[in-house]
């Protein structure tokens, strides 16, 4: 057990695609990569965004790139039959979504990038790349695709 819960949930579906974020703004304590991280993390990048103002109309107030999606948000906002709590998974949460499903054709996942909370600096994040398995730092103004989880 950790902090109240036992196991994770992944969605059945992704989310809809995504930037993981705000290009060029390092957001304090949002690097973990750790089983038990992903929820902090979200919340995190999640509250960096709703703290800049009209990101979400005018993404341009962090950066001219930036199309105003947050891949974190998008699985906080997730809800699946009155399930709402749900986030973006960190980088090992997403390693293990990729071992135990993936690999075995479980879950109805793209051969593509997929987004981790776990961010690298202040340009990247890591995601993984669901056709191989491998971990890459990613622009965070780079769509990828985004599976929320839940934990219980």
């Amino acid at each position: 057990y950790s902090e109240g819960w036992r196991y994770m949930e992944v969605a059945p579906l992704d989310s809809n695609s995504s930037e993981w974020g705000c290009a060029g703004s390092l957001i304090t304590n949002a690097t973990s990569s750790e089983i038990g991280s992903g929820l902090l993390n979200s919340v995190l990048i999640t509250n960096y965004h709703y703290n800049l103002i009209n990101y979400y109309t005018n993404p341009s107030v962090c950066n001219s790139l930036n199309n105003g999606t947050v891949a974190s948000r998008e699985s906080l906002l997730y809800n699946i039959n009155n399930t709402k709590d749900w986030f973006l998974p960190s980088e090992n949460e997403l390693s293990l979504m990729y071992e135990n499903l993936k690999t075995k054709n479980l879950g109805s996942f793209s051969n593509s990038i997929y987004w981790s909370s776990t961010q690298v600096d202040e340009n990247n994040s890591t995601a993984i790349d669901f056709s191989t398995g491998i971990i890459i730092s990613q622009s965070k103004i780079s769509n990828g695709n985004v599976r929320a989880i839940r934990y219980f």
